[in-house]
Protein backbone atom coordinates (compact mmCIF):
# COMPACT_ATOMS: atom_id res chain seq x y z
CA UNK A 1 0.00 0.00 0.00
CA UNK A 2 2.80 2.44 0.91
CA UNK A 3 4.42 1.98 -2.49
CA UNK A 4 1.42 3.70 -4.06
CA UNK A 5 1.76 6.91 -2.04
CA UNK A 6 4.94 8.25 -3.72
CA UNK A 7 3.40 7.62 -7.12
CA UNK A 8 0.22 9.51 -6.21
CA UNK A 9 2.29 12.38 -4.79
CA UNK A 10 4.42 12.39 -7.96
CA UNK A 11 1.29 12.69 -10.10
CA UNK A 12 0.15 15.64 -8.02
CA UNK A 13 3.54 17.35 -8.23
CA UNK A 14 3.71 16.79 -11.98
CA UNK A 15 0.32 18.43 -12.45
CA UNK A 16 1.39 21.38 -10.30
CA UNK A 17 4.76 21.80 -12.01
CA UNK A 18 3.14 21.90 -15.44
CA UNK A 19 1.19 24.95 -14.29
CA UNK A 20 -1.73 24.41 -16.66
CA UNK A 21 -4.12 27.36 -16.61
CA UNK A 22 -7.50 26.39 -17.99
CA UNK A 23 -8.89 27.34 -20.34
CA UNK A 24 -8.46 29.30 -23.55
CA UNK A 25 -11.50 30.18 -25.66
CA UNK A 26 -11.93 28.13 -28.81
CA UNK A 27 -14.27 27.97 -31.79
CA UNK A 28 -15.24 25.36 -34.38
CA UNK A 29 -15.11 25.74 -38.16
CA UNK A 30 -17.66 23.31 -39.64
CA UNK A 31 -16.80 24.13 -43.24
CA UNK A 32 -20.37 24.99 -44.30
CA UNK A 33 -22.50 27.91 -43.10
CA UNK A 34 -25.66 26.79 -41.30
CA UNK A 35 -26.34 30.31 -40.03
CA UNK A 36 -28.73 32.50 -42.04
CA UNK A 37 -27.48 35.69 -40.39
CA UNK A 38 -23.86 35.39 -41.52
CA UNK A 39 -21.87 33.78 -44.30
CA UNK A 40 -19.08 32.15 -42.30
CA UNK A 41 -18.96 28.59 -40.97
CA UNK A 42 -17.68 29.43 -37.48
CA UNK A 43 -19.30 28.97 -34.09
CA UNK A 44 -18.97 31.75 -31.56
CA UNK A 45 -16.17 31.48 -28.99
CA UNK A 46 -16.64 29.01 -26.13
CA UNK A 47 -14.51 27.39 -23.44
CA UNK A 48 -15.83 23.89 -22.65
CA UNK A 49 -17.31 20.82 -24.30
CA UNK A 50 -19.97 19.29 -22.02
CA UNK A 51 -21.56 15.85 -22.17
CA UNK A 52 -23.19 13.14 -20.07
CA UNK A 53 -22.11 9.51 -20.23
CA UNK A 54 -22.60 6.16 -18.51
CA UNK A 55 -19.01 5.05 -17.95
CA UNK A 56 -18.44 1.30 -17.84
CA UNK A 57 -15.52 0.21 -15.64
CA UNK A 58 -14.11 -3.31 -15.96
CA UNK A 59 -11.75 -4.67 -13.27
CA UNK A 60 -9.54 -7.75 -13.60
CA UNK A 61 -8.71 -9.04 -10.14
CA UNK A 62 -6.04 -11.53 -11.25
CA UNK A 63 -4.18 -8.93 -13.34
CA UNK A 64 -2.30 -7.11 -10.59
CA UNK A 65 0.34 -4.74 -11.98
CA UNK A 66 2.43 -5.14 -8.81
CA UNK A 67 2.53 -8.93 -9.06
CA UNK A 68 0.89 -11.47 -6.79
CA UNK A 69 -2.13 -13.69 -7.26
CA UNK A 70 -5.22 -11.79 -6.15
CA UNK A 71 -8.38 -13.65 -5.21
CA UNK A 72 -10.41 -10.49 -4.54
CA UNK A 73 -10.58 -6.98 -5.95
CA UNK A 74 -7.78 -4.98 -4.34
CA UNK A 75 -5.26 -2.23 -5.02
CA UNK A 76 -3.12 -2.69 -8.12
CA UNK A 77 -5.76 -4.52 -10.16
CA UNK A 78 -6.22 -3.46 -13.76
CA UNK A 79 -9.20 -1.26 -14.61
CA UNK A 80 -10.44 -0.22 -18.07
CA UNK A 81 -13.06 2.50 -18.54
CA UNK A 82 -15.07 2.89 -21.74
CA UNK A 83 -17.79 5.29 -22.78
CA UNK A 84 -19.62 6.76 -25.75
CA UNK A 85 -21.77 9.88 -25.80
CA UNK A 86 -23.00 12.86 -27.76
CA UNK A 87 -21.43 16.21 -26.87
CA UNK A 88 -24.37 18.04 -25.31
CA UNK A 89 -23.38 21.71 -25.26
CA UNK A 90 -20.64 24.28 -25.84
CA UNK A 91 -20.20 26.47 -22.76
CA UNK A 92 -18.62 29.92 -22.59
CA UNK A 93 -16.23 31.23 -19.95
CA UNK A 94 -19.26 32.87 -18.33
CA UNK A 95 -20.72 29.38 -17.69
CA UNK A 96 -23.45 29.91 -20.28
CA UNK A 97 -24.10 27.54 -23.16
CA UNK A 98 -24.00 28.88 -26.72
CA UNK A 99 -27.48 29.13 -28.21
CA UNK A 100 -29.15 30.00 -31.52
CA UNK A 101 -27.04 31.39 -34.38
CA UNK A 102 -23.88 31.26 -32.20
CA UNK A 103 -23.97 27.45 -32.51
CA UNK A 104 -23.71 27.45 -36.33
CA UNK A 105 -26.15 24.53 -36.49
CA UNK A 106 -24.63 22.45 -33.64
CA UNK A 107 -27.11 19.82 -32.38
CA UNK A 108 -29.53 20.87 -35.10
CA UNK A 109 -27.80 20.32 -38.47
CA UNK A 110 -24.77 18.45 -37.15
CA UNK A 111 -23.35 17.16 -33.88
CA UNK A 112 -20.29 15.89 -32.04
CA UNK A 113 -19.77 12.50 -30.42
CA UNK A 114 -17.02 11.23 -28.12
CA UNK A 115 -15.75 7.67 -27.73
CA UNK A 116 -13.05 6.76 -25.21
CA UNK A 117 -11.11 3.85 -23.71
CA UNK A 118 -8.71 4.50 -20.84
CA UNK A 119 -6.83 2.10 -18.57
CA UNK A 120 -5.04 2.14 -15.25
CA UNK A 121 -5.12 0.42 -11.86
CA UNK A 122 -6.96 0.57 -8.56
CA UNK A 123 -5.75 2.46 -5.49
CA UNK A 124 -7.24 3.20 -2.09
CA UNK A 125 -10.00 5.77 -2.47
CA UNK A 126 -9.65 9.38 -1.37
CA UNK A 127 -11.26 8.64 2.00
CA UNK A 128 -8.50 6.16 2.85
CA UNK A 129 -10.95 3.30 3.49
CA UNK A 130 -9.34 0.03 2.29
CA UNK A 131 -12.49 -1.47 0.70
CA UNK A 132 -13.30 1.78 -1.16
CA UNK A 133 -11.20 1.89 -4.28
CA UNK A 134 -10.50 4.56 -6.87
CA UNK A 135 -8.60 4.37 -10.15
CA UNK A 136 -5.39 5.96 -11.40
CA UNK A 137 -5.54 6.12 -15.21
CA UNK A 138 -2.24 6.04 -17.10
CA UNK A 139 -3.05 5.28 -20.74
CA UNK A 140 -5.77 5.58 -23.35
CA UNK A 141 -7.43 7.86 -25.86
CA UNK A 142 -10.66 9.73 -26.47
CA UNK A 143 -11.82 10.42 -30.01
CA UNK A 144 -14.19 13.20 -31.05
CA UNK A 145 -16.25 12.79 -34.23
CA UNK A 146 -18.27 15.18 -36.39
CA UNK A 147 -21.72 13.71 -37.08
CA UNK A 148 -23.46 15.04 -40.20
CA UNK A 149 -26.82 13.57 -39.02
CA UNK A 150 -26.99 11.64 -42.29
CA UNK A 151 -25.21 8.50 -41.11
CA UNK A 152 -21.60 9.64 -41.49
CA UNK A 153 -19.15 10.41 -38.68
CA UNK A 154 -15.75 12.00 -39.31
CA UNK A 155 -13.01 11.88 -36.69
CA UNK A 156 -11.84 15.44 -36.00
CA UNK A 157 -9.75 15.17 -32.82
CA UNK A 158 -7.84 12.62 -30.74
CA UNK A 159 -7.07 13.16 -27.07
CA UNK A 160 -4.18 11.10 -25.70
CA UNK A 161 -4.25 10.53 -21.94
CA UNK A 162 -1.06 11.20 -19.99
CA UNK A 163 -2.11 11.28 -16.32
CA UNK A 164 -4.95 11.47 -13.82
CA UNK A 165 -5.51 12.90 -10.36
CA UNK A 166 -8.00 11.79 -7.71
CA UNK A 167 -9.93 14.35 -5.69
CA UNK A 168 -12.48 13.54 -2.95
CA UNK A 169 -15.43 14.11 -5.31
CA UNK A 170 -13.78 14.09 -8.70
CA UNK A 171 -11.24 12.51 -11.03
CA UNK A 172 -9.26 14.80 -13.33
CA UNK A 173 -7.82 13.39 -16.56
CA UNK A 174 -5.17 15.28 -18.49
CA UNK A 175 -3.34 14.77 -21.75
CA UNK A 176 -2.40 16.19 -25.13
CA UNK A 177 -4.11 16.63 -28.49
CA UNK A 178 -2.62 14.35 -31.13
CA UNK A 179 -2.99 14.35 -34.93
CA UNK A 180 -0.48 11.62 -35.77
CA UNK A 181 -3.41 9.30 -36.58
CA UNK A 182 -4.10 11.27 -39.78
CA UNK A 183 -0.89 13.16 -40.53
CA UNK A 184 0.23 14.04 -43.18
CA UNK A 185 -3.12 13.77 -44.98
CA UNK A 186 -5.73 14.94 -42.48
CA UNK A 187 -7.67 16.98 -45.03
CA UNK A 188 -8.70 20.61 -44.69
CA UNK A 189 -11.97 19.83 -42.87
CA UNK A 190 -10.17 18.08 -39.99
CA UNK A 191 -7.21 20.48 -39.99
CA UNK A 192 -9.45 23.57 -39.75
CA UNK A 193 -12.10 22.22 -37.36
CA UNK A 194 -10.78 23.03 -33.83
CA UNK A 195 -9.32 26.52 -33.31
CA UNK A 196 -8.10 28.82 -30.55
CA UNK A 197 -9.67 32.27 -30.57
CA UNK A 198 -6.30 33.93 -29.98
CA UNK A 199 -3.30 33.35 -32.21
CA UNK A 200 -0.79 30.86 -30.83
CA UNK A 201 2.62 31.24 -32.51
CA UNK A 202 0.80 32.84 -35.42
CA UNK A 203 -1.79 30.05 -35.81
CA UNK A 204 -5.41 29.51 -34.80
CA UNK A 205 -6.02 25.87 -35.80
CA UNK A 206 -5.17 23.08 -33.36
CA UNK A 207 -3.67 21.08 -36.22
CA UNK A 208 -1.39 23.91 -37.38
CA UNK A 209 -0.17 24.51 -33.82
CA UNK A 210 0.43 20.77 -33.34
CA UNK A 211 2.39 20.65 -36.63
CA UNK A 212 4.75 23.55 -35.78
CA UNK A 213 8.38 22.49 -35.65
CA UNK A 214 9.33 24.53 -32.59
CA UNK A 215 11.77 23.91 -29.76
CA UNK A 216 10.30 23.34 -27.25
CA UNK A 217 7.15 22.27 -29.09
CA UNK A 218 3.77 23.77 -28.28
CA UNK A 219 1.41 21.08 -27.07
CA UNK A 220 -2.36 21.42 -27.01
CA UNK A 221 -3.14 20.29 -23.48
CA UNK A 222 -6.59 19.09 -22.46
CA UNK A 223 -8.26 18.42 -19.14
CA UNK A 224 -11.36 16.34 -18.57
CA UNK A 225 -13.20 16.98 -15.32
CA UNK A 226 -15.40 13.94 -14.62
CA UNK A 227 -17.71 15.74 -12.16
CA UNK A 228 -18.28 12.44 -10.40
CA UNK A 229 -20.21 12.70 -7.13
CA UNK A 230 -17.86 10.33 -5.31
CA UNK A 231 -14.41 9.38 -6.61
CA UNK A 232 -14.31 6.13 -4.62
CA UNK A 233 -15.43 2.86 -6.19
CA UNK A 234 -17.67 0.99 -3.76
CA UNK A 235 -18.29 -2.72 -4.40
CA UNK A 236 -18.27 -3.30 -8.18
CA UNK A 237 -20.08 -6.51 -9.08
CA UNK A 238 -18.55 -9.74 -10.44
CA UNK A 239 -19.85 -10.60 -13.91
CA UNK A 240 -20.82 -14.05 -12.60
CA UNK A 241 -20.29 -16.13 -9.48
CA UNK A 242 -16.57 -16.70 -8.96
CA UNK A 243 -15.61 -14.44 -11.87
CA UNK A 244 -12.26 -12.62 -11.85
CA UNK A 245 -13.78 -9.84 -13.96
CA UNK A 246 -15.86 -7.26 -12.10
CA UNK A 247 -17.80 -4.34 -13.56
CA UNK A 248 -19.71 -1.23 -12.60
CA UNK A 249 -21.45 1.66 -14.36
CA UNK A 250 -21.18 5.29 -13.28
CA UNK A 251 -23.12 8.29 -14.53
CA UNK A 252 -20.75 11.18 -15.29
CA UNK A 253 -21.18 14.76 -16.52
CA UNK A 254 -17.69 15.57 -17.85
CA UNK A 255 -16.32 18.82 -19.22
CA UNK A 256 -13.32 19.12 -21.56
CA UNK A 257 -11.12 22.23 -21.76
CA UNK A 258 -8.06 23.06 -23.86
CA UNK A 259 -4.97 25.24 -23.46
CA UNK A 260 -1.74 25.57 -25.48
CA UNK A 261 1.46 24.95 -23.55
CA UNK A 262 5.19 24.58 -24.22
CA UNK A 263 6.64 21.09 -24.04
CA UNK A 264 6.59 19.43 -20.62
CA UNK A 265 10.36 19.11 -20.41
CA UNK A 266 10.82 22.78 -21.21
CA UNK A 267 8.36 23.75 -18.50
CA UNK A 268 10.00 21.44 -15.97
CA UNK A 269 13.44 22.83 -16.76
CA UNK A 270 12.13 26.36 -16.39
CA UNK A 271 10.62 25.48 -13.03
CA UNK A 272 13.84 23.84 -11.86
CA UNK A 273 15.81 26.87 -13.04
CA UNK A 274 13.57 29.24 -11.09
CA UNK A 275 13.86 26.99 -8.02
CA UNK A 276 17.67 26.95 -8.31
CA UNK A 277 17.78 30.73 -8.79
CA UNK A 278 15.51 31.25 -5.78
CA UNK A 279 17.67 28.95 -3.64
CA UNK A 280 20.86 30.80 -4.67
CA UNK A 281 19.28 34.13 -3.74
CA UNK A 282 18.33 32.76 -0.31
CA UNK A 283 21.89 31.52 0.25
CA UNK A 284 23.27 34.91 -0.80
CA UNK A 285 20.98 36.73 1.63
CA UNK A 286 21.96 34.37 4.44
CA UNK A 287 25.71 34.82 3.86
CA UNK A 288 25.85 38.55 3.08
CA UNK A 289 22.67 40.02 4.49
CA UNK A 290 22.25 41.90 1.17
CA UNK A 291 18.86 42.19 -0.57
Amino acid sequence: MTKLKPLIYACALTALSCGMTYADDIYLDVGTSFNATDADSLTDDFEKLLFSVIATSTYTIDDNIFGGDDTALDTGDKVVDTGHSNIGSLETSAAAALVGPALEGFNNDWGLTIDYTISGYTVVGPGGIPDELAAVFTDGTANIFFDDFMGTETKVLELALTSSMIEPTNVLLTGIVDYSWCDPACGSFVEDFFNFSDLIAGEHAFYDIWALDLTPPISIMWRLDTNIDEAAVVSPEPIFEGSTTWTRETELSPTIQFVPEPGTYGTMLLGLGLLFFSQRRRMTYALTGEH
